[in-house]
Parts: structure tokens; C-alpha cells; sequence
């Protein structure tokens, strides 16, 4: 008698069946995992380019400007301007001046008139989804992600 090797179709089944639900189990977690990424990522960027503003502001003894648009999803930065990819501007308030972040030559949250400018960027997905990311500027300029 020759022996046959290989597998069986039963044997098969079982294996694409278990490849399936692992798939089922994984997939979910991993587009979580990826919005929460995307997210993050529009947060450091704004976050990163407030605190290049501050810290031209000082360097440069100036007041420093971050226009913040919510209908194009952008803001400008030094003539430059910066749009975001995947997540939306859904609120920027700033006390005295509204959709703009000013920094004074001390770094200070202030506006032209010298008046405390502290606020908040809120951002989240583009597709929608419940999770937001703030990003507050205090009245010292300090910049933190919550």
C-alpha cells in the first residue's frame, strides 16, 4: 500500500476557520487602534507647532499669531499654512481673540491689547467617532495635551 500525505478537506475547514475568527477578533481592535493613532498624531502637530510659536515669539521679541480656521480645517503659522490629515478642528476658542492663539515676546498668552488669551483646540476624527483631544494654552503660555 502507498501512504498519502496531505491534508484533508476537514482539516482545511478547521484551519480557515480558526483564521477567521481570529480576523474577527483582531480587526475591530486594530482600527480603534488606528484612529486613536491618527488622533494623536493631529494633536502632537498642533501641539507641536503652538509651542514653535511661542517659542519664536520669545526669540524673536515678538508676538507670534496662530490663525486657526475651522471651515478648511487649517491654521496658519508664521505665512505658513498647515492643514491636518483625518482629524477636524470640532471647537477653538481662545478668551480674547476667538480662533487665534497669540503669544507675547515672553512667551505669555496675551493678545495685542495685552489681555490674557488663554484657550483651548479641540480635535476629533474626521469619520466621526467619540473620542476628542484637547489642547489648552494656559495665560503663563503653557501648552498641554489632555
Amino acid at each position: 500500500m502507498c501512504k498519502k500525505s496531505g491534508f484533508t478537506l476537514i482539516e482545511m475547514m478547521v484551519v480557515i476557520a480558526i483564521i477567521a475568527i481570529s480576523s474577527a477578533a483582531i480587526v475591530p481592535n486594530f482600527i480603534g487602534w488606528r484612529n486613536n493613532a491618527i488622533l494623536s498624531q493631529g494633536a502632537r502637530q498642533v501641539y507641536s507647532d503652538l509651542q514653535k510659536a511661542r517659542t519664536l515669539a520669545i526669540k524673536g521679541n515678538t508676538m507670534m499669531r496662530v490663525n486657526f480656521s475651522t471651515g478648511t480645517n487649517s491654521y496658519t503659522l508664521n505665512g505658513q499654512q498647515r492643514t491636518l490629515e483625518g482629524v477636524v478642528f470640532s471647537a477653538v476658542n481662545f478668551t480674547e481673540s476667538g480662533n487665534v492663539a497669540i503669544f507675547n515676546n515672553l512667551g505669555f498668552a496675551r493678545n495685542l491689547q495685552d489681555l490674557i488669551n488663554n484657550g483651548t483646540v479641540t480635535l476629533r476624527l474626521g469619520s466621526g467617532g467619540g473620542r476628542v483631544s484637547n489642547i489648552v494654552v494656559d495665560a503663563t503660555g503653557n501648552i498641554r495635551v489632555q
